[in-house]
């Protein structure tokens, strides 16, 4: 797990997050504090098999995901303010969080 967006760094985006990825195939984000909430988190098929490793650029606007079977290296933009408008909007949809 890395968290992204560090307060080091300008942004107008002062919440942070974190960056995972599960055993195999999955890799994703999660808007922080860590509130239970399953609309501040995105996941998506990253890797066809297992997951080796997971780096970020000290920005926090670039992830970098490396896979065993398929010897890739995919290089993942963070597009943090669509992010922050898909958990905004699904947050008025389910206030009960």
């Amino acid at each position: 797990m890395l968290v992204l967006n560090p307060t080091s760094v300008k942004s107008q985006y002062t919440d942070n997050y974190l960056a995972y990825s599960t055993k195999e195939k999955i890799v994703g984000i999660i808007k922080l504090p860590l509130e239970g909430n399953p609309n501040n988190t995105m996941g998506l098929i990253a890797h066809p098999d297992r997951i080796t490793a997971i780096s970020a650029t000290s920005d926090g606007k670039y992830l970098f995901t490396s896979g065993s079977d398929d010897l890739a290296i995919n290089i993942w933009y963070i597009d943090v303010a669509a992010l922050e408008k898909n958990f905004f909007s699904n947050y008025f949809k389910n206030s009960f969080f």
